[in-house]
This record gives C-alpha cells, sequence and structure tokens, in this order.
C-alpha cells in the first residue's frame, strides 16, 4: 500500500488522486474513440465527460459516503467536513449514480442520442474503474473479508476494523483481476468451492 506517491515539501502527490484521474483521462480517451467509430462526434462524448459525468460521479460518490458513514464520520463535525473529500470518502456506487443522472441530463443538453453515447460511455466506464480499483489497493482501503486464501494479497496494515488482528483480502484486486472466473468470488467472501 501506498497513499502517498511523492512529497516534495508540503506538496503530496496522492496514489489515490492521480490514479482516479487516469481513470477519469483513459475513460473518456476510449470512450471518445468508441464514439468516433459509431458516428458520434469525439468532441461531443468530452463534453459529456467534463464536466457532467466528472461532477455528478463526484458529487453522487461524496453524497453516498457521507449519508453512509453520518454516524462515524460526521455527526458533531463542522458541517464544512461533508465537503471535504481530499480528507477522503467517495463511494462508488454513489458515483455511478451521480454520473448516471448527470450524464443523461448533459446527453439531453447536447442533443445526442441516448442509449448509443450511453454504450460509448459505458466501455469508458469500466477502464475508468479498473484504475479507480487500482487506486483502492494502493490507498490501502476497501479491503474484503478476512483472507484465509493465497488468491490476493493480503492487506498488512491499514486494517479499519474493530479488532482487526488479521490479514484481509484486496477486495480490489479480486475484482480486477477475476473478469469472469467464477471462483474469484471466494477471494472476497471466503466462501467454500461448490461441488
Amino acid at each position: 500500500m501506498k497513499p502517498i506517491l511523492l512529497e516534495l515539501g508540503s506538496f503530496r502527490l496522492h496514489s489515490f488522486g492521480l490514479l482516479v484521474a487516469l481513470g477519469f483521462l483513459a475513460g473518456s480517451w476510449i470512450a471518445s474513440r468508441r464514439g468516433r467509430a459509431i458516428g458520434l462526434d469525439p468532441q461531443a462524448i468530452q463534453d459529456i465527460v467534463f464536466p457532467w459525468l466528472l461532477m455528478g460521479g463526484l458529487i453522487g460518490a461524496r453524497i453516498l459516503y457521507v449519508l453512509s458513514y453520518w454516524q462515524r464520520d460526521f455527526a458533531g463535525q463542522p458541517l464544512v467536513e461533508v465537503l471535504a473529500i481530499w480528507k477522503g470518502g467517495l463511494v462508488f456506487y454513489g458515483g455511478l449514480i451521480g454520473a448516471t443522472i448527470a450524464g443523461a441530463i448533459g446527453i439531453r443538453r447536447k442533443g445526442l442520442p441516448l442509449w448509443a453515447t450511453a454504450d460509448c460511455l459505458a466501455i469508458g466506464l469500466a477502464l475508468g474503474h479498473f484504475f479507480g480499483r487500482l487506486a483502492c489497493l494502493l490507498n490501502g482501503c476497501c479491503h474484503g473479508a478476512f483472507a484465509s486464501r493465497p488468491v490476493t494479497p493480503p492487506v498488512a496494515s491499514g486494517c479499519t476494523r474493530p479488532n482487526c488482528t488479521r490479514p484481509l483480502s484486496t477486495s480490489c484486486c479480486a475484482e480486477v483481476s477475476s473478469s469472469g472466473n467464477p471462483d474469484a468470488r471466494m477471494a472476497v467472501d471466503n466462501s467454500s468451492p461448490s461441488t
């Protein structure tokens, strides 16, 4: 785990932020290429990704995090803490919901065909999600169940579970590497293989 990639004086380059930014760039690039291949203007695809999907995704991801962890992280704190995303706290599903809503609004305002544009953006989402899960690995977050099999590398430190003394599986590795592997679920929930 390497949450800070580079530190120069007071400047810190966080692995999570860098990889999420790379995910957005790579996802928008491949979505634009797909758009061109099916006859859509690549610049119009970029105009949906930036700012619609970027802002909708960040806002949705933060809202779901705040709602999910209100008692643990925000109750009794100054309300401005809700906006402090640089301290961490984004949830993928909230980002997906926020980006979907914002993207649909942006697609409609641009006058683009909804389903053809969504098809282009979906492949970009998959690529961006890959980078996001690698960001989770380097950040040491989003760990899975207690590791009892050497399927994925265990999280050596950074465990946020109470009384955590056993290594946890890195569910982000299982998700990124599984692509179609029916036994990948074992790495996340320690279930027994079916007979």
